[in-house]
Parts: C-alpha cells; structure tokens; sequence
C-alpha cells in the first residue's frame, strides 16, 4: 500500500496578515502601538460619548453662564468639574469633543464608503461587462452639496454672487 500524503490546508487571510511583515513592522515599532491606542482611544470615546462624557453640551437645562469661560483643571481658577475648561456658553469642552467627534467619524465614514463604493462596482463590473457606476457622479454630488453649503452661507452674508455650478442648477 502507498502512503496518501497529506495535504495542510492554506492559512486563511487573518492568519496571513498576523505571519506578515505588516503586523511584524506594526508590533515593533512602540510609536505606531501608541498611535494606535490613541486613535482607538478617541474612537471608544466617541463612539460612547453619552455614557462616559461628563456633561451632555446638548442639554440646556445643565448649562450654567456663570460657569462660561473656566481655565482647563490644571491651570488656576480651573475647576476639576471641567477637565479641559468650558466655552462662552458654559459647555464642558471634553464633553463637546466626545460628542464632535461622533459626527466627524460619521462624515469620515460615509466618505470613505461613498468613494470607496463606486470604485469598487467598477472593478467588480469590468470583469462581467455591465454598466459601471463612476466616481465622478459622486464627486459631482459633493460638488453640488458644498455650493448649496456655500450659498446658504452668503445668503447669511447678505451678498448675492453666484457660487453655483451649471450642473447644480438643472
């Protein structure tokens, strides 16, 4: 009787990543391990930002004038309430970064998926020879959006110069 040799299947891609020179680069290097704690940090933060920040800058009920303005806790007149000082409103300004920074992680996201996407259905259709979405839509549509933005900023401005481009107007 002969032997069947056995075969070893292949590692999958998480396997392959872990065995790379990527994860081997990141792991020695203690600058990228802080980063990384760091931007995972602010991520947690913001992701969690009504359970752990210490005052809702939303809630209009909690705000106090006379609180406007603070030093952050650590400079004199700081107050340990406000870690890093409040605003003019007398909002917490941690508490305002947290929350900000769910709405950037949002924008950041949906731009990300919203270039990333159509880029990805036009490789994906190549190979089977359909209609292919194309960036440019995408960025017509962004284009359209920040003159809409701007306009509403100059009409707040009280001048009247148009801003728009051609293809907005349609």
């Amino acid at each position: 009787m002969t032997a069947i040799p056995a075969t070893v299947p292949a590692p999958g891609p998480l396997a392959r990543f872990f065995a790379g020179d990527v994860w081997h680069s990141f792991r020695s290097s203690p600058m990228a391990i802080g980063a990384a704690v760091v931007a995972l940090g602010c991520i947690f933060c913001a992701l969690f930002a009504g359970l752990i920040a210490p005052h809702n800058p939303f809630d209009l009920a909690t705000l106090e004038l006379s609180d406007s303005m603070l030093p952050p806790a650590w400079m004199q007149g700081g107050q340990a309430k406000y870690l890093l000082g409040t605003d003019e409103q007398g909002r917490d300004v941690l508490s305002a970064l947290m929350f900000g920074a769910r709405i950037s992680l949002l924008i950041g996201g949906a731009s990300v998926i919203g270039i990333c996407l159509p880029i990805n259905f036009s490789k994906e259709s190549t190979s089977s020879r359909t209609v292919t979405p194309d960036p440019v839509p995408t960025l017509m549509i962004v284009s359209c959006v920040r003159s809409v933005r701007s306009k509403r900023m100059v009409r707040s401005s009280r001048t009247t110069a148009p801003l728009t481009p051609s293809y907005c107007e349609r």
